[in-house]
């Protein structure tokens, strides 16, 4: 099982769970749960299963393409 969690660069953060992580204080740091649930879409529909794509990769190496898209491509390399 591969698991890829593609994420957008953002100077935002919306904690939802901190491992009972402290701040300078020793104050547990502050939750975002709320502001959170308003952005995420658990509706969008994307997601599941992708069929890897063998390609043979410059180095001769068999290699396959996992995700690949305009913005970006993940391949596994045997």
């Amino acid at each position: 099982m591969v698991i890829c969690e593609v994420q957008e660069y953002s100077d935002l953060t919306y904690r939802l769970y901190d491992y009972d992580r402290r701040d300078p204080n020793g104050k547990p740091r502050e939750l975002h749960i709320g502001k959170a649930m308003e952005v995420i879409d658990f509706n969008s529909g994307t997601g599941g299963r992708v069929e890897p794509r063998p390609q043979l990769i410059v180095n001769r190496k068999l290699g396959e393409y996992l995700v690949d898209c305009p913005y970006f491509s993940t391949r596994k390399l045997s």
